[in-house]
């Protein structure tokens, strides 16, 4: 994925790559409440741990960690090198990768992803 096709994607549509990136998979899941059959998230090694939405990477900095968890040493490498050139596009005066939003990390994780 090019960095320009990623600005055009939304944080919902992020998600989803990211999730499925890293072992969440969508289903039908019987609803005794409400829906009958709905689509719910779950880690596939978490069979019975249904959730309506995968984890809202692009906003929330604890499913990030969880996401980079998921990176071997080389993607590691590749994540912090698009992380830094995403920070330095970002804010040209002050580079901090520790500060990059959970936005900029979601994105960088995808790219490198797509390379690795």
């Amino acid at each position: 994925m090019t960095p320009q096709k990623l600005k055009k994607l939304c944080k919902s549509e992020k998600n989803i790559i990211i999730a499925e990136l890293c072992g969440w998979e969508r289903g039908p899941k019987e609803n005794v409440y409400f829906i009958p059959k709905m689509t719910c998230w779950h880690k596939k090694s978490e069979i019975a741990n249904w959730g309506e939405n995968p984890p809202h990477f692009c906003s929330d900095l604890n499913d990030m960690f969880d996401a980079e968890e998921t990176l071997n040493d080389e993607q590691y490498f590749h994540y912090c090198s698009m992380l830094w050139s995403i920070c330095a596009k970002a804010n040209s005066e002050n580079i901090k990768i520790v500060h990059a939003t959970s936005e900029q990390r979601a994105d960088a994780f995808i790219l490198t992803m797509d390379k690795t």
